[in-house]
């Protein structure tokens, strides 16, 4: 029961941080619909004096007065995002839109019974209700910033007038871990490229389904450097050697899954008296690429199944046009940082792809650190596709957060955590989406680290909070706030 693991967490220490914690977790909040929570940080806030301002996009910001003494110091922001994803286990029924998690302990481990935890980013939300409605925190002048439709696109703190900030050092409280200072993440460019090709009749050709499957996937920035196969390059390869050897004509495409794409679903016609050879090679190349993934992603496999014929289908030209077009964005990292090792600066990756009569339509992202290096990246790949007759649109895209090489924030926790732990920390470079790099965007000397409580598993059922790792996190962070 939620009273019994109440009465557990708050036990502990920190106590107001499990409080509020539990608290929220009680309180739906998927991305895009965080109005209830945010009513209920509001009224906790004016029950203190403390005055709240919700902009158009819903995005909640406050100002906490210093506590005595610390008046003098400089204001500093802290900042995580409301909403969260929702997953649930197969099975399971529950509504994210009504129904509280059912919190479960499961030894150091704390977790949503059959859904997802909400840590992402819950650990942020109570960690900033704790400071701001407590009397007991020392803390300088503060701005919390609360956001909505993160889990999104970042969507609600595009929104946000930054200019209402006087605070010049931030806490993002989205990444990082308790022993982990995050210094940088990617910003991107979402595109979509596309091309009305030529189809003939396919009447009396054998058609043939190829289906890939067994891949790993995985987040299309922070697993991009595993190696892992993209079905989507993986198709191309295939028909772009085959098309070399034989007539064949690709009638429907459509990716398996989403993010590092694991699967793709395909049909191609070709002459009946061909079909058998055709057959024979496909099992041949496909033995060849797989070759390139035997460690990352031993599992992928192709299937090849006769199906009823097709009425239509693309020429060859097209056909090796479209083969070509999903090859062509690689993706994979195409800059990893030469002094940290497994550190990605820059990557491309298709996100999808699809074949509908004429309409062949392949979407994809470019990211890095380096908003001068996503941009070549993007020149690049819309050319090469130009070369190819494809038209890319821009659909969306946001700046990315660089490592700066000063940080006397980024120092200051450093030598605090190495004060009260004994231990140095790492510092941690995340390939994917942080809020950060939005208002680094419009506040280009705001001095800004990731740093939160230590969760893993986020946006799927097995998210835990990892208990243990609460209260050293939440020693360095008081302490930083009364220094």
């Amino acid at each position: 029961m939620y009273i019994d693991v109440y009465n557990e967490l708050t036990g502990r220490e920190p106590k107001a941080f499990y409080h509020w914690f539990c608290e929220i977790t009680q309180i739906p909040r998927q991305s895009g619909h965080e109005q209830a929570v945010t009513a209920f940080i509001c009224a906790e806030a004016e029950k203190r004096g403390i005055p709240c301002e919700i902009d158009a996009e819903g995005n909640l910001f406050m100002r906490v007065p210093a506590s005595p003494g610390l008046e003098n110091r400089p204001v500093l922001l802290i900042q995580s995002h409301l909403d969260m994803v929702a997953a649930v286990e197969d099975g399971v029924s529950f509504d994210f839109l009504t129904d509280p998690i059912n919190l479960e302990i499961d030894g150091n481990m704390l977790r949503g019974a059959g859904t997802n935890l909400g840590s992402d980013n819950g650990v942020g939300v109570a960690s900033m209700m704790a400071v701001a409605f407590s009397e007991d925190i020392p803390h300088p002048a503060l701005e919390l910033l609360f956001t909505v439709r993160e889990e999104t696109g970042l969507m609600g703190i595009r929104g946000f007038d930054t200019a209402k900030l006087r605070a010049r050092r931030m806490i993002n409280m989205d990444c990082g871990s308790s022993h982990s200072i995050c210094i940088s993440s990617a910003g991107c460019k979402k595109c979509s490229a596309s091309a009305s090709l030529t189809t003939a009749d396919a009447a009396g050709l054998q058609a043939l389904r190829l289906t890939i499957s067994g891949g790993l996937g995985g987040h299309s920035g922070l697993m991009i450097a595993a190696g892992r196969m993209c079905a989507a390059n993986l198709l191309g390869d295939l028909l772009t050697r085959l098309s070399a050897e034989f007539d064949i004509r690709l009638a429907r495409a459509m990716p398996l899954g989403r993010a590092i794409l694991p699967g793709a679903d395909a049909v191609i016609c070709i002459d009946a008296a061909a079909a058998c050879a055709l057959r024979a090679r496909i099992d041949e190349v496909a033995a060849e690429l797989f070759a390139a993934y035997l460690d990352a992603d031993p599992e992928v496999s192709i299937h090849v199944a006769d199906i009823e014929s097709v009425s239509a289908a693309l020429d060859e030209a097209s056909t090796r046009t479209a083969a070509r077009a999903l090859s062509c964005v690689r993706s994979a990292p195409t800059h990893m940082d030469e002094n940290t090792p497994g550190v990605i600066i820059t990557s491309s990756v298709v996100t999808g792809f699809s074949l509908s009569g004429t309409e062949f339509t392949l979407d994809y992202t470019v990211r890095s650190e380096s908003d001068t290096e996503r941009d070549a990246l993007f020149a690049c790949c819309s050319a090469d596709l130009a070369a190819l007759g494809l038209t890319t649109r821009v659909l969306d895209g946001y700046d990315g957060w660089p490592c700066h090489a000063d940080s006397p924030l980024r120092e200051t926790i450093a030598a605090l955590h190495r004060r009260i732990h004994g231990s140095e920390m790492s510092m941690s470079r995340i390939h994917g989406g942080i809020e950060t790099g939005i208002i680094l965007g419009t506040v280009p000397d705001m001095d800004a680290v990731g740093f939160k409580p230590s969760s893993q598993g986020a946006h799927t059922t097995s998210e835990c909070l990892l208990l243990d790792e609460v209260l050293p996190f939440w020693q360095v962070f008081t302490a930083l706030l009364a220094e």
